[in-house]
C-alpha cells in the first residue's frame, strides 16, 4: 500500500449492508425463579365486589393454601388449585 499514490487508496469505499430483523409483537409470558410466591393482583384500588387473588410461582403445586387476615387474626382460609382465587362474598364484607 505504500507504494500506491493516496488518490489511488482513497478510491476504497466502503458498503454497508442494512439488515431487517422482524421483532415479536405479543408479550412474552411471565416466568419467575426461585421458591417465591409473586402476586400479580389485585394491586392499586380494589373494587369489592370483585375482589380476586392472581399469583405466579416457579414452583408447580398441586394446591396453595390462602389465608386472608390482619395483624391480629385470621378471616378467611382456603386452598386453590390454580394460581387465581376469587374471594367469596361473604368474605368480601368483611374487607
Amino acid at each position: 500500500m505504500r507504494d500506491r499514490p493516496r488518490q489511488e487508496r482513497d478510491r476504497r469505499g466502503l458498503i454497508a449492508l442494512p439488515v431487517v430483523r422482524h421483532r415479536r409483537e405479543s408479550v412474552p409470558d411471565l416466568h419467575f425463579r426461585g421458591t417465591d410466591v409473586v402476586a400479580l393482583a389485585p394491586q392499586g384500588a380494589v373494587d369489592r365486589d370483585a375482589v380476586e387473588f392472581v399469583w405466579s410461582s416457579a414452583v408447580t403445586a398441586s394446591r396453595f393454601r390462602i389465608e386472608m387476615g390482619d395483624a391480629t387474626h385470621v378471616i378467611y382460609m382456603t386452598e386453590a388449585t390454580g394460581s387465581r382465587l376469587v374471594i367469596p362474598r361473604a368474605t368480601r364484607a368483611l374487607l
